[in-house]
């Protein structure tokens, strides 16, 4: 893995935890901007070649969506939550593979 690459990840899953954190005060611009750290993340993988393609989030969008029609919500908290619990369950397993590799060695 690139260093670059894993330190982007690392400190977009963390920023993506407050952006969680956060949903619970209702900081909305916050997690917003948290979102969007997602989405560039996962742009920088694609580029990399960390990540294969963008499905990933298209599928957490779509979920999304529809999260936010059936519990008349708005799509503008929830997208980007959702990205940035995506973004964050993506970093803890990427944690815990590299542990498990570096047991492995």
């Amino acid at each position: 893995m690139n260093k670059f690459v894993n330190v982007c990840s690392n400190i977009a899953g963390a920023i993506s935890f407050c952006g969680i954190i956060l949903a619970f005060p209702h900081a909305w611009n916050i997690v917003l901007l948290c979102g969007i750290v997602s989405l560039i993340n996962s742009f920088i993988q694609i580029i990399f070649g960390e990540q294969n393609s963008i499905i990933t989030e298209a599928v957490t969008i779509v979920i999304a969506l529809i999260i936010s029609v059936v519990f008349d919500i708005s799509w503008l908290i929830v997208v980007p939550l959702t990205l940035c619990i995506v973004d964050f369950i993506i970093t803890i397993l990427g944690w815990i593979q590299m542990a498990y590799f570096a047991r492995k060695i």
